[in-house]
């Protein structure tokens, strides 16, 4: 859960001493990105998220859809329904009917996810330009995001994939200990959608006969 909200939404590569710093262009392009999608009033995407491991043979994919405004998301991926106003979580799960209640810092706190990863750069975070390189015929920039207490995260590095152009992600892929690799991959994006009421909050009458499972006391 926590890797994909997830979204969310961390191979054996070691970290040498160009990774430990603060790149100034780095920083500025991230800050542009950033005020890019702070001024979305919020943004529809579909994803394509893959899971690799070379050295288990590991490679499963599957796609998601993500509503997201502010601190507040909806996601779809792995059939479940997961939903956040900010506050509150409800991950509803068809196939027993049930929808599980939990405080958002209980589930998503700082994770990596589709609605974060424009502002992840600013808290805990070393980060590097590593190089312009041309994905699908268009430029990008590829910045790289290092934790900067490494042993207290189960990943190593964050790649993010910009377009120079619109400054919007392409995708992003975290990089775990264990040689797991997690890719989210945005196939299309849909910035500034109108937002129904009601979008980030679970509606119990639209779902009969479900089951409440309330996580915020435990």
């Amino acid at each position: 859960m926590k890797h994909v909200v997830a979204f969310v939404l961390l191979c054996f590569v070691a970290l040498g001493p160009a990774m430990a710093q603060y790149d100034q262009k780095a920083l500025g392009i991230l800050d542009k990105v950033s005020e890019k999608y702070e001024k979305l009033s919020g943004f529809k995407a579909d994803f394509v998220y893959t899971l690799n491991n070379e050295s288990v043979g590991t490679n499963a994919e599957t796609a998601g859809e993500i509503t997201a405004k502010g601190t507040q998301f909806r996601l779809k991926m792995n059939g479940q329904e997961i939903i956040s106003d900010g506050k509150t979580v409800w991950t509803y799960q068809p196939d027993t009917k049930e929808v599980y209640i939990d405080k958002f810092e209980n589930v998503v706190g700082d994770n990596v996810n589709p609605s974060n990863i424009h502002n992840l750069y600013r808290k805990g975070f070393k980060y590097l330009y590593k190089e312009e390189k041309v994905v699908n015929g268009k430029p990008h920039h590829i910045i790289e995001l290092v934790p900067e207490k490494a042993s207290d995260t189960n990943y190593f590095k964050i790649q993010l994939v910009i377009n120079k152009q619109d400054l919007t992600f392409t995708n992003f892929t975290i990089y775990e200990k264990n040689g797991n690799r997690y890719l989210f991959d945005i196939r299309k994006f849909q910035p500034d959608i109108a937002i129904a009421d009601g979008t980030f909050t679970f509606q119990k009458a639209k779902y009969p006969g479900v089951t409440e499972v309330d996580m915020r006391e435990y």
